[in-house]
């Protein structure tokens, strides 16, 4: 019986790891374009073990707990993905728009004065991308008040 990680090269990332317990047990290691395959003890956690270990030229390396969740494993380094932080801060600028799309219609119940501050709310959250454009985090994003 084997426990087998296979790692995209590029990366040195564990993309996934199997136990085999058959007549076929797959050659360690072996390459084949950007995949290799490598045993792992037997007794190793595979969750644990993917988190904290990398493969790079021909041997493992342990690498630091992912430091939050918008950063993702590149050049064998732990980088920070900003257009997921971006992202996130559009899709819920966008949820916010389209929940108060109602104030501007014709014929909405709102005075004349209340439709101009949910107008002014709603441009506010159209300028976020560019307000906010250099956050890190979703939450460092301060969202305009909605109209009362």
């Amino acid at each position: 019986m084997k426990k087998i990680a296979r790692i995209y090269k590029p990366t040195g990332e564990i993309l996934g790891i199997s136990t085999y317990q058959s007549a076929y047990e797959p050659n360690t290691p072996s390459e084949s374009g950007d995949f290799v395959t490598v045993e792992v003890p037997m007794d190793t956690d595979s969750l644990e073990f993917s988190a904290r270990n990398y493969w790079r030229d021909g041997e493992w390396h342990s690498r630091d707990p992912q430091p939050g969740t918008f950063y993702h494993w590149k050049n064998f380094a732990w980088e920070k993905n900003l257009e997921q932080v971006y992202g996130q801060t559009r899709y819920k600028r966008n949820q916010l728009i389209a929940s108060s799309d109602w104030t501007q219609v014709t014929d909405s119940p709102l005075s004349d004065s209340q439709k101009e501050a949910w107008r002014v709310y709603r441009q506010e959250l159209r300028d976020i991308p560019d307000t906010f454009s250099t956050v890190e985090e979703p939450n460092d994003v301060i969202w305009p008040t909605k109209p009362s």
